[in-house]
């Protein structure tokens, strides 16, 4: 969850679905205005949340507070009266969520894009090797015994852990590809407030991208080894041993096990599951989840 720097008036809200042409289909409101932006799992007394799909919602109803937006497709699907909390029953929670925050909440992420001097951030490395050339955002926190190549940038919110080689031009912690989409009407995007964590003895090739969780994490553990030009989404998990080779595309909120090896060209699609010692094999699209010990092969990737 992220305090907005201005707090926002439910008026203001009212305002945008009217700006964007949609219908309250029900409604309860006593909040005056909104402090913060956050996921249906994680509200607060003062959050602005939405729920556009019951496979989001990871809590139990009656626990969302704040002011929730909630969509048309879903309301029939859930008791109004479990809810304890504001909502706004509309057309599309996600768009008019990215609206407000397009048109009232960037501030906050306007800073995690912002470089600061190289030297003020890099508060807790010794020893290793760091290129003139590499570019840190606000709120980085650098391990020891690191190694990290000229055109790096990491931006704001991420942490590196010890021994950790990050080759040129790669970059980390950059802003994921999340928008809300609408016929008719241009896409919005979506904030993208997370973070990126990489553990101990990672290496990251050259020309990758790690982008920051959209709200939460994206997370690296311990021993990783990532090849060249491979790009990891928002809220992507990689778990201890795992290789990733060149040119893999690992999709929004993917989770991948231990001691797992993703061949070349793979592609996986968003909120798949990878088990521990899975192997994909060379050029696969992974549509769905791969169970623990086996090895997947192909368009779409199939049991070998």
């Amino acid at each position: 969850m992220y305090s907005l720097q201005n707090p926002i008036e439910v008026s203001l809200i009212l305002d945008a679905i009217d700006e964007i042409d949609f219908s309250i289909i029900s409604m309860n409101l006593s909040m005056t205005e909104v402090c913060s932006l956050g996921t249906i799992n994680r509200t607060s007394e003062s959050s602005l949340s939405f729920l556009s799909d019951l496979k989001q919602l990871l809590v139990p109803i009656h626990e969302i507070k704040g002011l929730a937006l909630i969509s048309k497709a879903v309301f029939s699907q859930i008791q109004l009266t479990s809810l304890l909390c504001d909502y706004l029953v509309i057309d599309d929670a996600k768009y008019l969520f990215a609206y407000i925050y397009n048109k009232h909440g960037k501030a906050h992420e306007n800073k995690l894009l912002s470089f600061s001097d190289r030297f003020s951030t890099r508060l807790s490395t010794s020893h290793g090797y760091i290129s003139d050339d590499a570019r840190f955002g606000p709120n980085v926190t650098l391990g020891n015994d690191l190694t990290i190549h000229g055109g790096v940038h990491i931006f704001g919110n991420t942490i590196i852990g010890n021994r950790v080689t990050i080759k040129p031009n790669t970059v980390i912690g950059g802003e994921g590809f999340g928008y809300a989409i609408r016929v008719g009407y241009p896409p919005l995007k979506l904030p993208q407030f997370g973070s990126v964590e990489i553990g101990n003895d990672v290496e990251i090739g050259s020309s990758t991208n790690i982008d920051r969780g959209t709200f939460g994490v994206t997370t690296i553990l311990n021993d990783v080894k990532i090849d060249n030009n491979v790009h990891i989404a928002h809220n992507v998990l990689i778990g201890a041993r795992s290789l990733i080779i060149a040119n893999a595309e690992i999709s929004g909120s993917v989770t991948i096990g231990e001691d797992v090896w993703i061949a070349p060209n793979v592609s996986i699609k968003q909120k798949i599951i990878i088990g521990d010692r899975a192997i994909v094999g060379m050029g696969s699209v992974v549509t769905r989840n791969v169970p623990p010990d086996k090895t997947v092969y192909g368009v779409p990737a199939k049991e070998v």
